[in-house]
């Protein structure tokens, strides 16, 4: 099977059938932190692969932003302790 891995960004062929978590371990990735994609469609560990498949690996990253309104260095509302109970 033709591989892809976006980071850094190569191409290398796999024997197959493997199942997807088998190519992670071979390319010594971590399960955890990956994307097998075939085609267009996210697959699973378990899922098998075969010779003529082509599949793209990518990082899981993840990440956010600020909320609007609130200033850099400043804590939002809601990780402010509570002082006070309500009766």
């Amino acid at each position: 099977m033709k591989v892809h891995l976006s980071h850094p960004d190569r191409s290398i062929d796999i024997k197959g059938p493997k199942k997807a978590r088998e190519v992670l371990r071979e390319l010594n990735l971590v399960q955890e932190a990956h994307l097998v994609i075939r085609g267009d469609e996210l697959i699973t560990e378990d899922e098998l692969l075969k010779d003529d498949d082509l599949v793209e690996i990518r990082p899981v990253i993840s990440g956010g932003s600020a909320d609007e309104g609130f200033a850099a260095g400043t804590t939002h509302p809601s990780l402010i302790p509570r002082t006070h109970f309500l009766p």
